[in-house]
């Protein structure tokens, strides 16, 4: 006889499982693939560098990619074994200048399921390091003010996400030096296509400082390019694992003649080194060696800080044309520009007025002073 509340609780079992080599996902960057059935990943990093068309080769989507306006919002869909699976993904334009925006995404509710990937154009290496320090540290204080409210509200949860981060790293031997991300995070440079026609010594710069800044911080790196289908195809892998829990891209490279590919815990300080003019310092700790990193890095690649302008602004553009709104806009700002004139009449006036006593009363104290000496 069918024992109907023993396949019910199979079913139910099976449905919050993940795939089977859930504790290789730990060592790639995930989080806890075995209890997820939604995720938001947010993808950030420098401007222009096809965050938005990653994202739409990973849906399908067959549009033009339009300049990121602040944070936009979009979802995936995904179902395995009769579970349905959601992946909201949030993605962040205008480079560093709108980290702050990554408050909207990063709450205490969403804290467990949440991943981050920054995408670092590597065509570009004079804004990286200013890009990926400036948005790790928003998103660091940002993901404290939040661990404070779980450890006050939910200790429970709070402390099943520290385990968690330890799990993701394991028992290496940097662990101690490193300052380890309270959430899965993955570096993605952007462009490879370009960054191959760099010259030897500044692609080999740039490979092994991005692989100290992300061992340093627990994160995996990815090289990656919209124009080459194999690193499409692991950017969407990438993308999957976050948002659907599926497998890890396997593969290591740490070779700067090919494209990285270094998931957590993969690497480590004592493999990838210290800049060449750092030698003398065979003995150093890893905050030093990060700001060795980043003073030769910077030395060899002055730092310029992105554009703090949109280059087009989205309100010009008829793709967003609301009439209505357009003519009420207008409207409010003809009210807004009698009021400042309203406003600047009335202080010309009450200056006068305050003026002409002033007069007055400096005309009565000389007269009442003047007087004949016979």
């Amino acid at each position: 006889m069918l024992d109907i509340w023993s396949l019910a609780k199979e079913r139910l079992n099976s449905a919050k499982q993940r795939p089977a080599d859930s504790e290789s996902s730990y060592m790639a960057g995930g989080g806890d693939p075995s209890k997820q059935h939604e995720a938001h990943v947010i993808i950030c990093g420098n401007k222009s560098s096809g965050k938005t068309t990653m994202v739409h080769r990973f849906l399908e989507v067959n549009e033009h990619p339009r300049p990121t306006v602040a944070l936009e919002y979009k979802f995936g869909r995904s179902v395995r074994s009769n579970v349905k699976e959601l992946g909201h993904i949030w993605e962040l334009g205008g480079g560093a200048l709108l980290a702050n925006l990554l408050n909207v995404p990063l709450s205490a509710k969403n804290f467990e399921i949440t991943y981050i990937m920054l995408v670092l154009d590597l065509s570009k290496p004079e804004t990286l390091w200013n890009t990926m320090e400036t948005i790790l540290e928003s998103t660091r204080c940002r993901l404290e003010q939040v661990e404070k409210e779980l450890s006050r509200k939910q200790p429970d949860l709070y402390g099943d996400i520290q385990e968690l981060a330890k799990r993701r790293i394991g028992n290496h031997k940097d662990v101690q030096n490193m300052r380890m991300f309270p959430i899965p995070l993955a570096f993605i440079g952007a462009k490879y296509e370009e960054f191959q026609n760099l010259d030897s010594d500044s692609r080999r710069t740039i490979c092994r400082a991005l692989r100290f800044a992300a061992h340093f911080n627990g994160a995996s790196l990815h090289f990656y390019s919209n124009r080459m289908e194999n690193l499409v195809s692991r950017g969407k892998a990438i993308l999957a694992h976050f948002a659907f829990g599926k497998s890890f891209p396997k593969g290591v490279s740490t070779d700067f003649n090919k494209p990285l590919a270094v998931p957590v815990g993969s690497d480590s300080f004592e493999d990838i080194g210290l800049p060449v003019d750092s030698i003398k310092h065979t003995q150093v700790r890893a905050e030093s060696a990060y700001e060795l990193w980043k003073d030769n890095f910077c030395e060899r690649f002055p730092q310029n800080k992105e554009a703090e302008v949109v280059e087009e602004d989205p309100a010009d553009d008829p793709k967003f044309a609301e009439p209505e709104i357009d003519q009420f806009l207008e409207e409010k700002m003809r009210d807004l520009e009698m009021y400042i004139k309203q406003k600047k009449d009335r202080e010309q006036l009450q200056a006068k007025a305050d003026e002409e006593p002033a007069e007055q009363k400096k005309s009565q104290t000389n007269r009442d002073f003047d007087f004949t000496v016979d």
